[in-house]
């Protein structure tokens, strides 16, 4: 098996032909014949697989006959209202996006982990992980099922591993592939430290107003933010053509919370779920804290692909100043991205050609929240590069 990484893509109707498509876009696939054995390369090698909605029923049965037909045995992935692979997007199709990674034996561990049962997870991985050495992983979680994607920070902290990843999205079932099938938890893959992989997150939304702080809430209700009633800072921030078009800020202006220690100085974003004017209060889909930093945001699609294109550069550049060069990388980003966002399907997939260059393979999904460094962040896009 050759030591670079491919990827393919297939979009039709029926998984199989679906599958079909994408084993035969991959080029000189290690094993593309069912009664071949396959090779010791290609069974050491890691596979990534992301299937729209449409075709998640059929996760099993599309896993299997990659097996056969690759040669590569362990795969990992899970479902999204969209995929994107090679600079196309896929959404609301039956579509698949593979790619296979040569990374060899002892070079990753994949796992699930039930949130209720954290320790068993923990355990097998402490196993694998040598203490402190600098683990990344990446990680898919059920997005309906809140102690699922809570448990990564958990998970990442005491294993020592930086996770990068995304919640499944999906118009029916949400799989998650991890070796074998499954759903309602967490999963994915950690990798040796010996694997190169540089990861970096772009916002999807610019600041509007100064960074301020939370003086008094109840729960996930803004009642003083500045020691000042919380809706009163809130409009001042937005503007006084944004207050005369209220009813239009939902999915445009969101609450943002500054990270610690930030050096891109990343922020959380959460949706603003309620406004009371005559109460002076805002509702957040957040659980609030006195004395916890928030900034008000709004969405802007010229100031995200600037971010996009400075952060993409800056990850490629940090591979190359250690002696790498890329391979091949996942893309995830926010079903709020892409057309929604954009006006167009291509415009971050574009920007990802032009910084990487067409010859890298890229493949990713749509989610429905990414992460990075552990976090759970919305309408943004993380990258994971691969040297």
């Amino acid at each position: 098996m050759e030591n670079s990484f491919k990827a393919a893509f297939g979009c039709a109707p029926h998984w199989r032909d679906a599958c079909a498509q994408a084993v035969a876009g991959l080029a000189g696939p290690p094993n593309n014949k069912p009664d071949n054995k396959p090779d010791l390369a290609a069974q050491n090698a890691l596979g990534f697989v992301y299937l729209t909605g449409l075709l998640a029923d059929n996760a099993a049965d599309i896993v299997r006959y990659l097996r056969r037909k690759t040669g590569v045995a362990t795969w990992v992935g899970t479902t999204g209202v969209g995929v994107c692979a090679l600079g196309r997007p896929f959404i609301d199709e039956p579509a698949l996006a593979i790619m296979i990674c040569p990374l060899g034996a002892g070079q990753f561990k994949t796992f699930e982990a039930d949130p209720a049962k954290l320790a068993p997870s923990l355990a097998a991985l402490a196993d694998w992980l040598p203490p402190g050495s600098g683990h990344t992983g990446v990680v898919h979680a059920d997005p309906r099922a809140p102690e699922a994607f809570e448990a990564i920070a958990p998970l990442g902290e005491a294993c020592g591993v930086f996770f990068v990843g995304g919640l499944a999205s999906s118009q029916h079932s949400f799989p998650q592939i991890a070796g074998g099938v499954t759903e309602g938890g967490l999963s994915g893959v950690v990798f040796a430290p010996s694997v190169s992989l540089f990861t970096g997150l772009s916002q999807g939304c610019t600041p509007i107003g100064p960074v301020r702080e939370i003086t008094k809430c109840d729960d996930d209700i803004a009642i003083e933010i500045d020691g000042r009633p919380a809706y009163e800072v809130f409009a001042e921030d937005i503007g006084p053509v944004m207050q005369r078009s209220l009813s239009h800020t939902g999915g445009y202006i969101f609450a943002g919370f500054p990270l610690p220690g930030s050096e891109r100085q990343d922020y959380l974003l959460r949706e603003i779920t309620g406004l009371d004017p005559q109460g002076n209060r805002l509702r957040i889909a957040a659980h609030l804290s006195a004395g916890r930093r928030i900034m008000f945001c709004r969405r802007d699609p010229y100031s995200a692909l600037a971010d996009l294109d400075v952060m993409l550069e800056e990850t490629r550049d940090r591979l190359i100043a250690r002696g790498g060069r890329p391979r091949g990388a996942l893309y995830f980003s926010c079903t709020g991205r892409g057309a929604p966002m954009f006006g167009s399907g291509n415009a971050e997939l574009e920007t990802i050609s032009d910084v990487l260059g067409e010859s890298v393979p890229v493949i990713g999904f749509y989610a429905n929240g990414e992460v990075s460094a552990n976090h759970l962040y919305g309408y943004s896009a993380v990258i994971a590069l691969f040297g």
